[in-house]
């Protein structure tokens, strides 16, 4: 018999390991974050926006819905220690990449701006033109949708190549220091918990 041990087999990219980060397949985190917790950012901007209309009246009438849905987005790696919904559910959870710790609110507005950037951009133009440069030429305002259109384009293309990469790391990750891994179960506790702010970590290395 052999006393020659048999070399470890090598990892693929697409090798299942609980709290390391493989690639968790890109549908999976599409279906996450937009199935799932678009939809809860949806109706939780609708009970916002009614019980701000009930409370401030005319102050908040023209307050757009998918404004405040994308501003609920902005934070929705922060609950459940990462996981979210859409990625509790389905078995995923981002990480601070450096300590595989639970991001701050800071990580996830910053991981998620770089999608939904172009479009906020956008809408604050758009209710400037509606208030303060109200009946001044739309040329600008057309210019500016130009360029987030453009610019969202080509970010969520560059997003989508970036998940059949390497470690499957997103632009988002990469300037956010964060990473998606996958976990054993889903969790629902501690829904908000600190810090809140804290950066504390370096940019993730890329492939």
């Amino acid at each position: 018999m052999s006393n020659i041990a048999a070399a470890p087999r090598e990892k693929t990219a697409s090798t299942t390991v609980v709290g390391q980060l493989y690639r968790p397949q890109p549908g999976r985190r599409f279906v996450a974050a937009w199935a799932y917790d678009y939809l809860v950012c949806f109706w939780l901007a609708v009970w916002t926006v009614e019980i701000l209309k009930a409370t401030l009246g005319s102050a908040v009438a023209e307050l757009p819905l998918l404004v405040v849905t994308c501003l609920f987005m902005l934070a929705r790696d922060f609950p459940f220690e990462g996981r979210g919904v859409g990625k509790n559910l389905l078995g995923l959870r981002t990480v601070d990449a450096r300590t595989g710790e639970k991001p701050s609110l800071f990580q996830s507005i910053i991981r998620n701006s770089v999608l939904l950037g172009p479009f906020l951009l956008y809408q604050v133009v758009l209710g400037l033109h509606k208030t303060v440069w109200a009946g001044q030429t739309t040329d600008l305002l057309m210019l500016v949708k130009g360029i987030c259109l453009l610019a969202g384009s080509l970010l969520l293309l560059l997003e989508g190549l970036s998940l059949h990469r390497g470690r499957g790391l997103r632009i988002a990750d990469k300037l956010a220091g964060t990473k998606v891994v996958l976990t054993d179960k889903p969790c629902f506790r501690n829904p908000v918990s600190l810090p809140l702010f804290a950066v504390g970590n370096n940019r993730s290395r890329s492939d």
